[in-house]
């Protein structure tokens, strides 16, 4: 099941969590020169396929390995709706760079563990989207939340009209 939630907290709350992370040049984003890997085992004759790795920016503020960063209270709002930072498995902020055209980024599950859950939430607004397995297209719709189990295949679609497109990744119990 997908559950789409716009305006998913507080005005405000969003604007300045676009203060502390999309405008604030002081905000660590780390290079990623693959956006996801290669998904070998995931029914390659129905999902398109890519020839060149996406390379995107990201900050991991929780990590599988129990890490937090001191940048989480950025990201704390939405934390604290979903049920607090116990329920986190990983929790990541993810910055795509514009591209000429839409680029799939590559079909994948963000974890092996299947009983997680996944949440996306959109910092601002692009004509970039999330694509599900079934076709369902999430567009980026600023402060809009989706939430979807981890056993549905998804991948990123890369905009056109902005310089970024900026998501908080979430992976919960």
């Amino acid at each position: 099941m997908v559950t789409i939630i716009d305006d998913f907290i507080e005005p405000e709350l969003h604007k300045w969590m676009c203060g502390g992370i999309i405008e604030n040049k002081y905000f660590p984003w780390y290079f990623q020169p693959v956006t996801v890997g290669k998904p070998e085992n995931l029914k390659k004759s129905i999902y398109p396929t890519y020839t060149e790795p996406q390379y995107n920016y990201n900050h991991l503020m929780h990590g599988e390995e129990g890490e937090v960063s001191s940048w989480t209270y950025l990201v704390q709002p939405i934390i604290d709706k979903l049920g607090g930072s116990d329920r986190i498995s990983r929790l990541k902020v993810n910055s795509v760079i514009k591209q000429p055209e839409p680029k799939v980024h590559g079909w994948h599950r963000d974890q092996p563990e299947e009983d997680i859950k996944i949440a996306i939430y959109y910092l601002n607004t692009t004509n970039g989207y999330t694509l599900l397995e079934d076709g369902t297209q999430i567009d980026s719709v600023a402060n809009r939340l989706v939430k979807f189990s981890n056993n549905i295949l998804h991948t990123c679609v890369s905009q056109t009209d902005t310089q970024r497109r900026v998501v908080v990744n979430i992976n919960y119990y």
